[in-house]
């Protein structure tokens, strides 16, 4: 007889047939489920006579399949589950798999041949659900527990990895750890590898910051050296697979002189009772192990009685218990955000200027991180600044590597975004014997920094101890980053270029202006003696003025008076961005405390010195020069005679 005959015999449908033999009939009366099981017993239905001889078979054993016992996670687990099927007459068969698909397989052969009436598995391998769903339908009670959701026919308990390593890494991110490692355990197979990997580096690259691979470790015996590398690099937090690795990550730690918190974050993707005794205690993704054991249990003994089964999948929620090993990393440095382009530089050195008609060959290429915006926030990053940077970036290899080029300076890319509909801004410079330049640019990605997009990003102003805008941006921008700053009392440094007006209001109440001499005879309607430019701005509400790059100097205006600061006669190489390093040098020094009268030479100095290096970026002085030109104990010389 046929199950079409069953259900013909029985007045019922074939699925409902079909659901009775495979226990999926919760939903169905008993007695309509008595009549097709009479029916089915009478004519000796084979699928039923093996349910039968195994319901006849059962041996009240309960099989329960773990990757290790070296993760306290387990031992707990493991410890749960035989306490709760106990308490229905049942013992336990505990099997360690060795995280291969052979073995795995092997074993749940073993346990078909009667050995237990149910099955709870810790699967690391995608290639044993065929032989889980054949137990399955076999009338096996099967509970299949993992570290991420797979499709399977048969019911499923799962900690999301990818989502606990995503939480982990963001508590770092909110705690101001911008450089997090992760440490996975020698043993960690590749699915589960991947899913945490994938939690982890999502939340990084979603927070603007760049993978690094050397800051991805696991216990081996390079660990120690791998580690310390991660620390000499800057790292301030670590991210856990497990209290285990966390624990090596505390005594690697003190073999090194770091202190936890103080020094570094710890978090753990699993909790223990052990995360309790290190000190100190450990803040970690807290896994309630007894309901997770008792959900699988209560999942299988449904099955093996036949009784509904309370969930064909579901995930088991992992919050975050803050312990003592995670501090906040407050930066005392006064908080600068800067706005402005952010570019590709190409730098091409010609012997005399392009004529329409001619063609002329380069004798030299140089491929730059630049923009305004760009270089002075690498100068203050440079120079120790807390320097926050507001912009656009193509999503292409070019804005790729000026987002990596910056974050490494140490640049807080927070304000910068990727535009998929524009490429990165690029500026073509071309470059002559005498270091003067003229420059082209394409600016790209950067039209996108409107003025909605400085307010969706206006939360960076927060705490700001100033913004230095440059005019390279649309106008309304700028506007709006002034009206934002007036509205929260953050001083604003203006950097005037590519403009030949300002705005009435933009300079009304301005703290300070920064204008190339070029620049300031464009935006003063042609007024070409300095110091009656400088009164032209403080006539139209600017603090302060600082005028840069004429022949005889810089100089700084006040309602109070002027004062003249000499040009230092340095061999030029590339002129390109003087005023951005003046500027640059000039931020650092105020923000640090430094009073306007040692800032200024010191930055008219490290402008001057910025002419003997190629490109921007590279011409900003070390920290110790800059501190010794603006205490005046610099003296440096260069020889006509580039081999002397």
């Amino acid at each position: 007889m046929t199950i079409k005959d069953i259900a013909k015999a029985a007045n019922v449908s074939v699925t409902t047939v079909s659901r009775i033999i495979n226990h999926k009939d919760e939903n169905i009366s008993q007695q309509t489920r008595e009549r097709v099981l009479r029916i089915i017993d009478e004519v000796g239905y084979v699928p039923y006579a093996k349910i039968r001889d195994r319901i006849l078979s059962q041996t009240n054993r309960i099989g329960l399949i773990i990757p290790t016992l070296n993760s306290a996670f387990y031992v707990s687990f493991a410890s749960e589950i035989q306490q709760r099927i106990r308490e229905h007459n049942y013992s336990l068969v505990l099997v360690l798999a060795s995280g291969s698909p052979e073995s795995e397989t092997s074993i749940l052969n073993d346990f078909a041949g009667n050995r237990a009436d149910g099955v709870i598995v810790f699967s690391g391998s995608d290639r044993i659900h065929g032989s889980l769903r054949e137990l399955y339908e076999q009338g096996i009670g099967i509970v299949a527990l993992d570290h991420y959701p797979k499709p399977a026919e048969f019911p499923q308990l799962y900690r999301d990895s990818a989502r606990i390593a995503r939480d982990c890494t963001q508590v770092l991110l909110e705690h101001n750890s911008a450089q997090i490692g992760l440490v996975l355990r020698p043993d960690c197979n590749q699915p589960l590898r991947d899913a945490i990997l994938s939690g982890y580096t999502g939340a990084l690259t979603a927070a603007g910051i760049p993978i690094r691979q050397d800051f991805i470790l696991c216990p081996d015996d390079a660990f120690m050296e791998n580690f310390r590398s991660m620390a000499d690099a800057g790292v301030t937090g670590v991210v856990c697979q497990d209290v285990d690795t966390a624990r090596v990550v505390y005594a690697a730690a003190a073999t090194d002189s770091m202190q936890i918190p103080a020094d570094l974050s710890v978090i753990s993707m699993e909790d223990a009772p052990d995360a309790l005794t290190l000190s100190p205690a450990l803040t970690a993704a807290s896994t309630d192990v007894g309901r997770m054991a008792q959900l699988a249990v209560q999942c299988l003994l449904s099955q093996i009685q036949h009784t509904a089964v309370p969930f064909s999948s579901a995930q088991v929620e992992c919050p975050i218990r803050h312990r003592s090993s995670i501090r906040m990393r407050r930066d005392g440095r006064p908080k600068i955000l800067v706005a402005g382009y952010i570019n590709t530089d190409i730098i091409l050195a010609t012997q005399e200027p392009a004529q329409v008609g001619k063609t002329q060959v380069a004798s030299h290429m140089a491929d730059l991180v630049g923009g305004k915006g760009a270089n002075q926030a690498y100068g203050i990053a440079s120079l120790g600044g807390n320097v926050y940077l507001l912009g656009c970036l193509g999503s292409d290899r070019r804005g790729r590597t000026a987002h990596e080029a910056l974050t490494r300076a140490g640049v807080k890319m927070d304000g910068v975004s990727f535009r998929q509909d524009q490429p990165t801004g690029t500026a073509y410079i071309s470059l002559y014997p005498d270091g003067k330049t003229s420059i082209l640019i394409n600016p790209g990605a950067n039209t996108a920094m409107d003025s909605g997009y400085v307010r969706r990003k206006e939360a960076l102003l927060q705490d700001a101890a100033c913004c230095l805008v440059q005019t390279d941006i649309p106008m309304d921008t700028v506007l709006t980053l002034r009206e934002l700053c007036r509205s929260r009392d953050i001083p604003m440094i203006l950097s005037p270029a590519y403009v030949r007006e300002l705005p009435p209001p933009l300079l009304q109440d301005l703290y300070m202006v920064v204008p190339a001499q070029r620049d300031a005879r464009k935006i003063c309607r042609g007024i070409t003696d300095p110091e009656a430019q400088a009164r032209w701005f403080l006539e139209r509400g600017a603090q302060n003025v600082i005028i840069t790059g004429g022949a005889d100097g810089s100089l700084w205006a006040t309602r109070e008076g002027i004062r003249q600061y000499p040009a230092h006669d340095y061999p030029c190489v590339d002129c390109t961005g003087t005023n951005d390093v003046f500027i640059g040098c000039l931020v650092a020094l105020l923000c640090e405390g430094r009073r306007l009268e040692e800032a200024v030479p010191a930055a008219a100095w490290a402008a001057a010195y910025s002419v003997t290096k190629l490109g921007v970026q590279n011409g900003f002085p070390s920290r110790a020069l800059l501190d010794d030109a603006a205490s005046g104990r610099l003296q440096l010389r260069f020889s006509p005679d580039p081999s002397a």
